[in-house]
């Protein structure tokens, strides 16, 4: 058996040391909470940053699409288009007398000649 003075004694100096052991664990758990509080602050700003950057290119993506509608439309007006003039070059016109109309019109060579020239008439 120990004297009660000398139990104290030890008791105190172990828990001082356990309190000094404590103190470090705290330190140490503080350091990473705030090292961990770092971290998650950089990850907001970063989700932060990729939502505006997602946001950014659904925009330039509607706003592409939008104008891709719009040139498929112009480029399927212009098709058209050109189906129609190419349909009326092929077609003749109806308003051109036919050349033997046109020759029956004409009451001397000279005009005959004139109108033959003139490519103002269409075939039969």
């Amino acid at each position: 058996m120990i004297p009660l003075a000398e139990a104290e004694k030890r008791v105190a100096g172990m828990q001082s040391t356990m309190a000094k052991k404590l103190d470090a664990l705290k330190k140490e758990y503080d350091a990473k909470i705030e090292d961990f509080k770092v971290q998650m602050k950089a990850k907001d700003e970063e989700l932060a940053k990729a939502k505006a950057d997602a946001t950014s290119f659904k925009e330039s993506l509607d706003k592409s699409t939008e104008e891709l509608s719009k040139v498929t439309s112009a480029l399927e007006e212009k098709k058209n288009a050109l189906d129609t003039l190419n349909a009326s070059v092929n077609t003749p016109n109806a308003s051109l007398p036919t050349l033997a109309e046109g020759l029956a019109k004409c009451k001397n060579p000279a005009e005959k000649s004139a109108f033959i020239s003139s490519g103002k008439w269409r075939r039969n």
